[in-house]
């Protein structure tokens, strides 16, 4: 009896934690979708300031070019925004590490814009939790190209290297 009570406890934990993990990705999906409307938001009223704002800290100080790339993003979207994916479409990875009991979380996204004369894929590194250093947390990298431009079979990913800061057409 005590077996059959301890295997329940261990199933019902074992069950219960798979449900949560789906929680979470959800939320992780809401949060890379948001950041995502919001970078189209601030591209469709043309506010260079609001896109370097949703960068982290860290990536503004450490990316010379920044406020240039933003006005080159704004110019790279061409037409008016008829319909974006989301992040669940597109594909998603989130990394969590923890040392010491300090969290580190970052989520990978993509997504597919289209306008009315293009579409383009966007590739975007967002850290969400940074227990070691707050400045990191915000936008890393976003990674840009017209689709007819991506020749290769998969999900676009950028170069793969998560520069900080703006990259259009790698």
């Amino acid at each position: 009896m005590k077996k059959i009570c301890l295997l329940l406890i261990v199933l019902v934990l074992f069950l219960t934690s798979c449900d949560n993990m789906g929680i979470l990705n959800e939320d992780d999906s809401m949060i890379a979708n948001n950041t995502f409307e919001r970078l189209i938001n601030k591209i469709k009223a043309n506010d260079c300031s609001g896109i370097e704002s949703l960068f982290s800290k860290a990536a503004q100080d450490t990316t010379s070019d920044l406020e240039e790339n933003c006005v080159d993003l704004i110019q790279f979207m061409q037409g008016n925004i008829v319909s974006i994916s989301d992040a669940a479409d597109g594909g998603m990875r989130v990394d969590c590490k923890t040392e010491k009991g300090k969290i580190v979380k970052t989520i990978v996204s993509t997504f597919t814009c289209e306008t009315d004369l293009h579409k383009y894929y966007v590739a975007m590194k967002e850290c969400t939790k940074d227990d070691f250093d707050q400045d990191n947390i915000g936008l890393l990298s976003i990674y840009i190209i017209k689709s007819e431009d991506w020749k290769e079979d998969g999900t676009y990913g950028g170069d793969g290297k998560w520069t900080p800061g703006i990259h259009i057409d790698k």
